[in-house]
């Protein structure tokens, strides 16, 4: 028989035109992937007597409203807690190595002080992966007093740190729960196995160990994978209070000083870059070897080196005759690159003598300057008085958004596959709490009761010890049937993204542009992309169709400029 998604509706064996509604949609009565019960799909709605070019946008805004009113929003939250999660904690981690890639590079502007508080005026000089800045501060957040750089330290650790676990562990054993019920359908769990998810549910480093020597030396779950993750998970939950707390920190905020010939100590953030240097000033009423730290648009005009003859206009005061100015470039760095200096062409030299860091000049408040060597050799580092700044340690917070990364993404394919089997029919809910210690009881009744086992004549100690000798630690097991036990999850994931690699592309371009837009563009350009990666990611999600699909997002990116871009706008 064809396949029924290419039957026409009039000719399809089913109820097809039975459940047809009476506005004018077309549905479409496929089979269910991985189960032998048929569905209703919808396909197309039809709109007689309108625009031809403005129905089909009704069309689609109609459905995309429709697809939003019949969201299940409790299942919406959980979706964003287990799929949502990895895909904010992957574009995280991505702007934390953009971050890291983009600080091999210049720092164009007064900052001066690296990471380690030494006194540089490129960031290619810090390694931010070397093994020596694992405990430094360096990701500054927030600075303040010392009152209020621990209140935040206090805060965190309680709110982040006792918080987080808290639920990563209701997540955890909420995913753990379901999915050793079906797992259980095929492979029985040790008693304490079933105990410690079911029932203890708690992160502790002997929980973990039991669970580990349970799937070693007695049996695990029906997936080696999914045993591996949950003895990771316990034990990353058990820690993540001490990773949380030891990436973050505060120290003395520094800033950068440079000494003059007197001794004095300048304040670096009162230098400006030099960008040209008048050698004949006096022709315009300045002094000869006059330095700007500004641009001026007579040098687009009449190049440099004072080679262009002619009429030259350098104000309104003065007009040059015979040849323009004789000026010259100081070396500004590519991050100025827009600045003509940066790509100008010496046609006799062959090169671009504007690029060589030798030629870079500093301007202070008082007009005096400094070369290179004058500032790398002067320059230092100086607390700040009663200031203080809170932040990350970039190594421990990359570290730490790998395990979260592995965490989050294994939880999300147990989930997964155990929604993908349940319910169990016959049950109401998987077991837990009283149902579960009965479900534990009847076993270890059944089984003890079986090989003649007198628990009143044992200790403790003694019968764990029969358990794990004659029962092998104990078998709890559930009879119930699941709804779609033949459920495999990587075909499915294949024809998944299949299906969705056009959104599944456009997520991920969105992605990698918030990650580029963090520390790249700045404030609006983080609103935008991040406007625009949300919308793809919550119209993918809440819409069915691909025009239901393109209406949410457009609304939802529309939404996110309108309040967001206003914020990013200074006040004038």
């Amino acid at each position: 028989m064809p396949n029924p998604s290419f039957i026409p509706l009039s000719q399809q064996e089913g109820p097809s035109n039975a459940y047809a509604p009476a506005s004018s949609y077309a549905y479409d009565w496929e089979p269910s992937r991985g189960s032998s019960q048929t569905s209703l799909k919808r396909v197309t709605q039809k709109t007689d007597g309108i625009n031809p070019y403005l129905g089909p946008i009704k069309d689609a805004a109609r459905e995309a409203w429709r697809d939003v009113r019949q969201t299940n929003w409790i299942h919406f939250g959980r979706w964003v807690l287990l799929q949502l999660l990895p895909i904010l904690l992957i574009l995280s981690m991505g702007s934390l190595i953009v971050y890291g890639v983009n600080g091999n590079s210049e720092a164009y502007g007064n900052v001066g002080c690296l990471p380690d508080d030494s006194f540089s005026l490129y960031r290619d000089e810090y390694n931010w992966w070397a093994p020596a800045g694992f405990f430094q501060i360096s990701l500054p957040a927030v600075t303040s007093t010392f009152t209020g750089v621990k209140a935040i330290d206090v805060a965190w650790d309680v709110i982040v740190g006792r918080g987080g676990q808290a639920l990563l562990a209701y997540i955890t054993w909420r995913v753990f729960t379901e999915y050793l019920t079906t797992s259980m359908t095929k492979k029985p769990a040790t008693y304490s196995t079933f105990w410690i998810v079911f029932l203890h549910q708690e992160p502790t480093l002997l929980a973990a160990y039991r669970l580990a020597r349970d799937f070693i030396f007695y049996r695990g779950p029906a997936s080696f994978l999914a045993a591996l993750l949950i003895i990771y998970s316990s034990l990353f939950i058990l820690i993540f209070p001490t990773l949380a707390s030891a990436m973050t920190g505060y120290n003395s905020a520094v800033e950068a000083f440079i000494k003059d010939p007197n001794n004095n100590l300048i304040n670096f953030a009162d230098f400006k870059r030099v960008v040209y240097i008048i050698h004949d000033g006096e022709r315009v009423g300045l002094s000869n070897e006059t330095v700007l730290p500004l641009t001026r648009g007579n040098v687009k005009k009449y190049g440099f080196g004072g080679k262009y003859t002619g009429d030259t206009e350098w104000d309104e005061d003065h007009t040059l005759t015979g040849k323009a100015l004789n000026i010259s470039g100081a070396y500004i760095g590519d991050s100025q690159s827009d600045l003509l200096s940066w790509d100008w062409f010496d046609e006799e030299t062959q090169t671009h003598p504007y690029r060589a860091r030798s030629r870079l000049l500093y301007m202070s408040g008082t007009n005096e300057t400094f070369s290179l060597s004058e500032v790398m050799d002067g320059g230092s580092c100086q607390p700040i008085p009663d200031t203080y700044q809170w932040g990350f340690s970039f190594l421990q917070l990359f570290v730490m958004g790998i395990l979260v990364i592995v965490w989050s993404s294994g939880l999300w394919i147990m989930w997964y596959k155990s929604h993908r089997r349940l319910p169990l029919l016959s049950e109401p809910e998987v077991p837990r709490g009283w149902r579960a210690l009965i479900e534990l009881a009847r076993a270890i009744e059944k089984e003890l009761v079986a090989e003649g086992i007198d628990i009143s004549s044992l200790t403790d100690r003694k019968l764990k010890k029969r358990i794990g000798k004659l029962l092998n630690g104990g078998s709890v097991t559930f009879k119930a049937p699941l709804q779609n036990p033949e459920y495999n999850f990587w075909p499915a994931f294949k024809a998944w993204f299949k299906k969705e690699k056009w959104w599944i592309l456009a997520t991920g371009i969105a992605g990698g542009l918030v990650s580029v837009a963090v520390f790249s563009m700045g404030g609006s350009g983080i609103v935008v992309f991040a406007s625009l990666a949300a919308a793809i990611v919550l119209g993918w999600k809440l819409g069915e169709l691909w025009k239901s699909r393109l209406i949410i997002a457009g609304v939802l990116f529309s939404i996110g400029l309108i309040s967001g871009l206003p914020q990013t706008i200074p006040y004038s």
